[in-house]
């Protein structure tokens, strides 16, 4: 995939009346602030490296070359905020992904304490020698200590996203109980991926 990427720098300009051009003695200068930054797909990362300043006059154009002037304003010069765009937009999509994977496990942990006839788990078995495996539970009834679950037909060996594949189905021959406690302790261990409820149809899950 090509990507845009690489370096560019901000100019930005304000006035300078505080000071004589050191040609035309004039006091109408400005300066130019000029930010180096990274950008990818030309939104700005992060500052980078020396930022310098042009100090010009508006009357005849001379630059002034004056190091102790152009330090003093250097040191109160400062990115823009903006510049920080790139960085800003990672951290904040980091944010999302652990508070919706801290909202997931709350969900798990909430539905594991009380469970409901519909519930559908989806589980990993890493006691295969073959690998990871992975399945889904339905419960069915719900008893005082106990779960009663189907089983799907089908295995999968790559964690299934999307729920069913449309050739799976739940097998009511594949009674299971599952004890409450037990339940809880592979939502803690992560054998139990996902509980779902208040699905839609186009999960499969009916099946």
């Amino acid at each position: 995939m090509f990507l845009i990427k690489g370096k560019r720098v901000l100019n930005k300009t304000e006035s300078l009346q505080s000071i004589p051009c050191w040609s035309c003695k004039s006091f109408d200068l400005y300066i130019v602030h000029h930010y180096p930054y990274y950008h990818v797909f030309f939104i700005p990362i992060m500052p980078y490296g020396y930022k310098d300043i042009t100090i010009r006059c508006c009357d005849c154009g001379a630059e002034t070359g004056l190091e102790d002037i152009k330090k003093e304003f250097r040191k109160k010069s400062r990115a823009p905020f903006y510049l920080y765009s790139g960085v800003l937009v990672v951290a904040a999509f980091f944010l999302v992904i652990i508070s919706m994977a801290v909202k997931g496990r709350m969900e798990r942990s909430s539905f594991a304490e009380e469970p409901k006839a519909g519930d559908v788990y989806l589980l990993k078995d890493t006691s295969l020698a073959l690998g990871p495996v992975y399945y889904f539970l339905k419960a069915h009834k719900v008893e005082k200590d106990s779960v009663r679950v189907y089983r799907n037909e089908r295995v999968y060996l790559s964690e299934p996203h999307d729920g069913f594949s449309l050739d799976d189905r739940f097998s009511t021959s594949m009674d299971e109980v599952i004890s409450k406690s037990r339940i809880k302790e592979m939502v803690d261990n992560g054998d139990i991926r996902t509980i779902e409820r208040n699905y839609g149809s186009g999960r499969g899950y009916d099946r």
